[in-house]
């Protein structure tokens, strides 16, 4: 950090992370605050895994029923949410948002243990690293993707009628700068038009994200194993049990 704060201050400097981004007191604490919820959270899918296999004797069967289970309660979230409109209350949207946490907390760290139990002690941290790499992957790609959706909905969807060019053009650009301009001109019906558009391309949204669960629920039941499979063996372990098998035995 100080190597970049040097860099900051250096005319031409190079720094890899923008220090001016830190000389907000909202958007510090912000950061700080959502790096320490992710790091509760990277800790509760670490430790549960070892729990469920370790500690509470979840076999193979178990964990696919529990992944199922697991994303069976978070496509019901996830399909309750694509019938949110401009006005649901709190109450509804606190109701399908609860049954989404409550399906990724069932599925996600069972599905890590499914993973991680499959893997000798040996293994088991070159394999936490990769199933983290790769479901960092699947996060962008999804964003992607599911960002798309939510986009070109908004656009296709907000009623911009009457309104000049330019101020059209951004209010496509999505919600925040459409509740801006529709402010700014002091327009009732523009904010309630770019606010219908956002929750209906938020229920379109929804609705790819629930194939998306169903499909997890589909694959757990057809690919986890049915019945316990045999402890991985560590190499060193297989190495010895290898020799072992290969000296003669002495006959006294």
């Amino acid at each position: 950090m100080a190597w970049q704060l040097r860099l900051h201050r250096r005319p031409d400097g190079h720094p890899l992370v923008d220090i001016g981004l830190f000389s907000s007191r909202r958007s510090t604490w912000g950061t700080i605050l959502a790096t320490l919820a992710t790091f509760a959270m990277f800790g509760v899918f670490f430790v549960m895994p070892q729990f469920f296999q370790a500690v509470d004797g979840t076999d193979a069967l178990g964990t696919g029923l529990m992944i199922a289970s697991g994303y069976g309660v978070f496509a019901a979230g996830l399909l309750l949410g694509s019938f949110t409109s401009v006005g649901s209350g709190y109450g509804y949207v606190a109701t399908w948002f609860a049954l989404v946490g409550v399906g990724i907390g069932l599925a996600l760290p069972a599905a890590m243990d499914a993973a991680l139990g499959a893997l000798s002690k040996e293994r088991s941290g070159v394999g936490s690293a990769l199933i983290q790499a790769v479901r960092q992957v699947g996060g962008a790609i999804g964003v992607a993707i599911l960002g798309t959706v939510l986009n070109s909905t908004y656009r296709d969807s907000v009623d911009v009628t009457g309104l000049p060019a330019e101020a059209a053009d951004t209010v496509k650009r999505g919600v925040t700068a459409g509740v801006a301009v529709a402010t700014q001109l002091r327009s009732p019906e523009l904010l309630a038009a770019v606010r219908r558009a956002f929750a209906d391309a938020m229920d379109s949204m929804l609705l790819v994200s629930t194939g998306v669960a169903l499909a997890g629920v589909v694959l757990a039941l057809i690919f986890l194993p049915r019945r316990p499979e045999p402890a991985p063996v560590d190499d060193a372990a297989a190495d010895l049990v290898a020799a072992e098998s290969t000296t003669p035995d002495l006959v006294v």
